[in-house]
C-alpha cells in the first residue's frame, strides 16, 4: 500500500498543493491575487522577502500596505491611484478609438478594392465592346463592299444582256428593213 509523499511540515505540503494548483487553469486568478501567499509558504532562501515584495502587487496586499503608511504618504498614493486609473481609463478609451478607426479604415479599404474591381471590370466590358463594334463595324463595311461589288458586276451583266438584246433586235430590224427594201424595190 502507498501512503503518498512524505512532508516534514504542513506548510510544505501546502506549498506542493498551491504549485500544483498553478497548473489548472485556475493559474492566472490565483497569481493575480495570490502570489505573495504562494511564495510565502515554499521553502527557500528568501521566499518571505519575495513575498513581502509580491504583496503589494495583490489587491489585499495593497490595502495591507496603505494602511501602514502615514496618512499624508496614504493621501498622495491614493491620489496616484486615481490618476493611474484614469489613465487607465484614457489609454483603453483610446485603444477602442484606435480599434475604431481602424475597423472603419479597413473597412474603408473593402470598399475602395471592391469599386477598383468594378471599375475594371466595368472597362473591361467596355473594351470587349468597343473591339466587338470594331469588328461588326469592319465585317459590315467588308460584306457591304463586296455587295457593292456584286451589284456592280451584275449590273454589267444586265447592260451586257440588255445590250446583247438591243444588238440582236437591231440587227434582226435592219435584216427586216434590207429584205424590205430589197423586195419592195
Amino acid at each position: 500500500m502507498d501512503t503518498g509523499p512524505g512532508y516534514e511540515t504542513k506548510r510544505l505540503e501546502g506549498a506542493e498543493s498551491m504549485i500544483d494548483l498553478l497548473k489548472t487553469p485556475l493559474a492566472e486568478p490565483i497569481s493575480k491575487v495570490g502570489a505573495d501567499l504562494i511564495v510565502r509558504n515554499m521553502d527557500f532562501a528568501g521566499a518571505s522577502d519575495l513575498a513581502d515584495r509580491l504583496m503589494p502587487m495583490t489587491p489585499d496586499g495593497i490595502q495591507k500596505t496603505l494602511a501602514s503608511l502615514p496618512k499624508s504618504a496614504q493621501g498622495v498614493v491614493t491620489a496616484m491611484s486615481a490618476h493611474i486609473q484614469q489613465l487607465q481609463q484614457k489609454l483603453q478609451e483610446a485603444q477602442m478609438e484606435l480599434k475604431y478607426k481602424t475597423t472603419i479604415e479597413h473597412g474603408w479599404m473593402q470598399v475602395e478594392r471592391e469599386k477598383t474591381a468594378e471599375k475594371i471590370k466595368a472597362d473591361s466590358a467596355n473594351n470587349a465592346t468597343k473591339q466587338l463594334d470594331t469588328h461588326v463595324k469592319a465585317v459590315t463595311a467588308h460584306d457591304v463592299a463586296e455587295i457593292g461589288a456584286a451589284s456592280k458586276l451584275m449590273d454589267t451583266h444586265v447592260k451586257a444582256g440588255h445590250e446583247s438584246v438591243a444588238r440582236r433586235e437591231t440587227l434582226a430590224a435592219a435584216e427586216k428593213a434590207e429584205k424590205t427594201n430589197g423586195t419592195g424595190e
